[in-house]
């Protein structure tokens, strides 16, 4: 990761292919996110789609051309979300390791909360791509690039404001900080054991002490 990673700190632009279809483009990338969240890219069937979009198959490819190029667009909406409310609160915060600590908690209770053990979307896609699909890997790493940098800036100001010892890598541990996050989501659809979700935050949370 964070190998020349584009950063995602501004709303992704979606372009249609054709700017003459009429629908509300945020509502109707939130039902094809739905589609996608609960069954995967693979699983996932243009009917299925336009049936949840309320378009038809014409309109969906006038609009972007293809389930790919759908997904992408997807993605690219909940990477966003994503960045913005992890990196927005590292920004933001005035006491950065708390908000680390207040991040891995949050997603142990955000995984304890998704019942139907949906899981992370940049995650699954990982996963269900395996890194086969070149476009859908770079947007994977763009997220996690992201998020890893935003840790790195955020333990760096706690070198320089003396609440974390030097001798602790800030790009190492924003690393393990997403991988993390990451491990969470994964092992939080196999189980929904608020003990063992809670003891990884609290040993991740140990290594900034």
């Amino acid at each position: 990761m964070n190998q020349g990673a584009e950063l995602l700190l501004d709303k992704p632009t979606i372009l249609l292919k054709d700017e003459n279809v009429k629908f509300d483009l945020e509502q109707t990338l939130n039902k094809a996110m739905d589609c996608f969240y609960c069954n995967g890219y693979h699983a996932t069937s243009v009917e299925s789609l336009t049936k949840a979009m309320g378009v038809n198959e014409k309109e969906l490819i006038a609009a972007f051309g293809d389930k790919h190029a759908l997904f992408e667009a997807v993605l690219a909406s909940y990477s966003y979300a994503i960045i913005s409310e992890i990196v927005g609160r590292l920004e933001e915060a005035v006491n950065p390791l708390d908000a680390i600590r207040s991040i891995l908690r949050d997603v142990v209770s955000l995984t304890l909360e998704d019942t139907n053990n949906y899981g992370c979307m940049v995650t699954n896609s990982a996963i269900e791509f395996g890194g086969k699909d070149q476009v859908i890997a770079e947007a994977v790493n763009r997220t996690f690039s992201n998020i890893e940098d935003g840790f790195c800036r955020a333990l760096s100001r706690a070198h320089d404001n003396g609440q974390l010892d030097r001798s602790k890598d800030a790009r190492s541990l924003a690393r393990f900080l997403v991988s993390t996050i990451q491990g969470i989501r994964v092992i939080g659809q196999a189980t929904s054991d608020p003990v063992a979700l809670g003891d990884i935050a609290d040993t991740a949370i140990r290594c900034l002490e």
